[in-house]
């Protein structure tokens, strides 16, 4: 029975995976094609649904990046916390055996090198997530007020702009995919980096009982 579950479970999610990637495939000559029916109800439908699809990837690129400066801020706060322990051990332990450990200064100096190169790797991440990107579409007043286009009458202007709002989804879509990508990966880093830190308190703890403070 464990098996079957587990099995269940990992043919769902490589069909979660298949679904994701099929997601928003349809290129924008698909779009022309499905605008080219005279039913105005069907034109306006699909004006709408290009137009709200962009409209929540906006809103989607801002939930991403306040989430990436926050986990930046606390990745900045996080390196900061662990240099000023290893300004605490180069000062103040020496070589003095404590239980389960042996000599403290190896293992302190390993968690302490690990924690900081995960946290920096983390905030490598997360700059790399949140920097201002040029690749970003936004509706262009020129498409917008297109003469051309609004001279020819309101169906053709929303065929048009449907097309256009489709391009910009996508294109962002894509954007903000990569960048949530990253941060979660910065962010699994980063639970690391303060996990790294326990094995580290518990040394520094032990050693303190050894010597009878610290």
């Amino acid at each position: 029975m464990k098996d079957e579950e587990s099995m269940g479970k990992t043919n769902n999610r490589k069909d979660n995976k298949t679904k994701d990637k099929q997601r928003h495939q349809m290129t924008s000559e698909e779009i022309r094609d499905a605008l080219r029916t005279d039913d105005k109800d069907v034109i306006d439908t699909i004006y709408m649904a290009c137009y709200e699809m962009m409209l929540r990837e906006e809103e989607r690129f801002v939930i991403i990046d306040s989430k990436g400066w926050n986990l930046f801020a606390m990745i900045g706060l996080a390196i900061t916390l662990i240099f000023t322990i290893g300004g605490t051990l180069v000062e103040k332990v020496t070589n003095v055996s404590v239980y389960l450990f042996g000599c403290p200064l190896p293992w302190l100096v390993g968690f302490y090198i690990l924690a900081f190169v995960l946290a920096l790797a983390a905030g490598i991440l997360t700059w790399f997530a949140v920097r201002v990107r040029s690749d970003y579409r936004w509706p262009d007043e020129k498409d917008l007020l297109n003469k051309e286009m609004i001279q020819s009458g309101a169906d053709i202007y929303k065929r048009y702009m449907a097309v256009h709002y489709w391009k910009i989804f996508r294109n962002n879509y894509e954007k903000n995919t990569r960048k949530a990508n990253l941060l979660k990966v910065a962010h699994n880093l980063f639970l690391g980096a303060l996990l790294t830190l326990l094995p580290l308190a518990v040394i520094i703890g032990l050693y303190a009982l050894a010597r009878g403070g610290f």
